[in-house]
């Protein structure tokens, strides 16, 4: 399916819940969200993701490798935005 859509991932995962409880305090469940992304090029991502259950948030991602062991990480959607800048060491 990636191939014909001609994309590098898609998935479907549950997502993070904001304090989703019943009148009684029980987890209602939890909210699910479809992700479709591609490799730009070596160094940049680019994601989309849709919320499908409990919430109908739409995000979009870019990561870009500025170095060996750097990383921007932007996101933007519906209900927030945030960037960062990652540091990390494989060895």
């Amino acid at each position: 399916l990636t191939h014909i859509l001609g994309v590098d991932e898609i998935s479907i995962a549950e997502t993070e819940k904001k304090d989703k409880q019943d009148d009684i305090g029980e987890d209602q469940g939890g909210a699910y969200s479809l992700r479709i992304g591609k490799q730009l090029n070596d160094r940049i991502y680019l994601g989309v993701e849709q919320g499908i259950r409990e919430t109908n948030e739409t995000k979009a991602q870019l990561k870009i490798d500025v170095t060996k062991n750097t990383k921007v990480n932007i996101e933007t959607g519906t209900e927030d935005s945030s960037i960062g800048y990652d540091w990390e060491m494989r060895y």
